[in-house]
Order: C-alpha cells, then sequence, then structure tokens
C-alpha cells in the first residue's frame, strides 16, 4: 500500500502553529489579568487593559491570515439553513433554564454573592447606571458575540480543522472557548 507523503507527521501542514496555540490560551491569561488581577484598580486601568487585550485577541486572526498564511480576507457567505433550528434550540433551552433558575438557583444563597460580585464588576467597567448596564449589554449581545464566532469558530476552529482535524479541531477549541468563560 502506497503511503501519502504529502501528509508526513511533524511537516508544517500537520503541526498547529505558536500562533494558534497563543489564541487558545490569550483569553484566558487576559480574562485572568483584568478580571482577577485589577480588580479594585482605576476604570482607566481595568478599561484599558481590557481594550487593549481585545485589540490583541481579534486583530491576532486577521494578522495572522494577511501576513503569515498570506492569504485574503474574505467575509463569509451568510447562509440561513440551520437557522429555524437554532433558533427552536434557543427557545427550548430558555424554556428549561427559566424555571431551574426561578425556583432552584434564584433563592439560593449563593446567588445573592454572586449578584454582587457581578454588580461590583460592572462598577468596575464604570457601568453601573441603567443606560450604562444596557449598553454593555448591548455591546457584548451583538458586537462582542460576533467578534468571539469570528476568533473561535472562524479562526481558531478553522485552522486547527485544516491541520487537525474537525474532532480534534472541535474538541480543542471549544476548552479554549470554555476556559476564558470560567473565570469569568
Amino acid at each position: 500500500m502506497a503511503s501519502d507523503s504529502s501528509q508526513v507527521p511533524g511537516d508544517s501542514r500537520t503541526r498547529t502553529p505558536g500562533q494558534l496555540w497563543f489564541a487558545l490560551l490569550f483569553p484566558t491569561v487576559l480574562t485572568y489579568v483584568y478580571f482577577n488581577l485589577l480588580a479594585g484598580s482605576s476604570t482607566l486601568v481595568h478599561n484599558g487593559t481590557y481594550g487593549i487585550g481585545k485589540l490583541i485577541q481579534f486583530g491576532l486572526p486577521a494578522w495572522f491570515v494577511l501576513r503569515v498564511a498570506k492569504e485574503q480576507l474574505r467575509l463569509p457567505r451568510i447562509k440561513t439553513a440551520g437557522l429555524g433550528i437554532g433558533v427552536g434550540f434557543g427557545v427550548l433551552a430558555l424554556v428549561m433554564v427559566l424555571p431551574i433558575f426561578e425556583y432552584g438557583v434564584k433563592h439560593a444563597a449563593e446567588f445573592s454573592q454572586l449578584e454582587k460580585m457581578a454588580a461590583a464588576k460592572v462598577e468596575g467597567f464604570g457601568l453601573a447606571s441603567v443606560s450604562g448596564y444596557i449598553s454593555l449589554s448591548l455591546f457584548y449581545c451583538l458586537v462582542h458575540s460576533g467578534l468571539e464566532e469570528y476568533y473561535w469558530r472562524w479562526f481558531v476552529f478553522g485552522r486547527l480543522k485544516s491541520t487537525q482535524g474537525v474532532v480534534v479541531a472541535g474538541v480543542v477549541s471549544s476548552i479554549g472557548f470554555t476556559l476564558h468563560h470560567v473565570l469569568l
């Protein structure tokens, strides 16, 4: 049986580039810095660190594609296949989670502590007013979530998939995504 010499182990086409390892770990390190190490620091230091960190995080994929891989950035085709299933799943998840929250979590002593911690974090961002909180919520729902899709699904998962296969890419990118959210 002839072997395919185009995919030799250790070949650059089967290795995960250092930039991807950085991409997997940087969000966790950044979250730890601005969420834990800078807790109680001034709003300027906190927001400045967050902003610079996010510029690095979300700039990395474009830099990598343009400078390292020497490829062109292309806008993805928007596909509507699966949209109904996604909306249906979201509604089902909401219907299942709301009673659990209302009758199981909301009145737990640990939740009141979490509520105080979340309020302190929002205040640390300088967004303790109703308008500030609504602005922050809209930013996370509309802008940041799209940037995370670009970062985690298009860049990290997509690049890993091209060298490691879909299963490894799914597991590794999911671990990277989960790590920084555990800190939050």
